[in-house]
Order: C-alpha cells, then structure tokens, then sequence
C-alpha cells in the first residue's frame, strides 16, 4: 500500500524515547481485493516488550484465517 508508514518508538539507555522504526511495514498479508490488502504492522508475540531493544516483531510468519 502506497503511503503507508509505520513508526514505532522505544528508549535508548538513557531513558529517552527515540523512533526505532521508520517506514512502511515489512510484512503484507495480502492484497486480495476481497480484503483490500492487510499488513502486519506490530506483533507483541505474547512475550513482555523491552523497549530497549530493536526487534521488529511485525517481521514474523504468522497465520490469517478469513
């Protein structure tokens, strides 16, 4: 999808928010045009966010049921 973008923010060692993430989302799930195209934009995978770090947890394999 064309201008789509997604920032996601985070803390640098210091405690300060900082942008982690810049841009367009890494994974489409489809770009039927039944559903008009679906992104992953952000995945919290069960597990606590660390803030710290800088995974891109939209970057996974994943199962939609439609």
């Amino acid at each position: 999808m064309e201008g789509l973008r997604r920032i996601v923010t985070g803390h640098n060692a210091d405690g300060k928010s900082i942008v982690i993430i810049d841009g367009p989302p890494v994974r489409q799930i489809t770009d039927s045009e039944e559903l008009g195209g679906l992104f992953e934009i952000w995945n919290t995978d069960g597990n606590q966010i660390n803030t710290l770090d800088k995974i891109d947890r939209a970057d996974t394999d994943f199962d939609v049921t439609y």
